[in-house]
């Protein structure tokens, strides 16, 4: 079987070269770039250079060109900053004339 090639431009700018099986996964090539930059596989996103982005069960053309990218963490509060704030949250009210 021949590999096939696939290109990521990575974080940085640069374009990793990635070689594949047919019929490889995005998963799979998810977890090579793991292996190379270090990044985890569930916060990796990887679009096609025309911006779709791909989900972890699709299979991958052989010379396409794909972008990597950080999923963004965020939208939880640690519980005990909550408290802090609920016990120190005041209503406020601005009077105008």
């Amino acid at each position: 079987m021949h590999q096939k090639q696939v290109f990521v431009r990575g974080l940085d700018g640069r374009t990793l070269v990635v070689d594949l099986a047919p019929g490889a996964l995005v998963s799979e090539l998810k977890e090579d770039l793991r292996a190379r930059l270090g990044v985890p596989c569930d916060q990796q996103r990887l679009a096609l250079a025309s911006g779709r982005p791909l989900d972890d069960a699709d299979t991958l053309e052989a010379g396409c060109s794909l972008d990597l990218s950080l999923r963004l963490v965020g939208g939880v509060i640690e519980p005990s900053l909550r408290i802090l704030a609920q016990k120190y949250n005041c209503d406020k009210m601005i009077c105008r004339k």
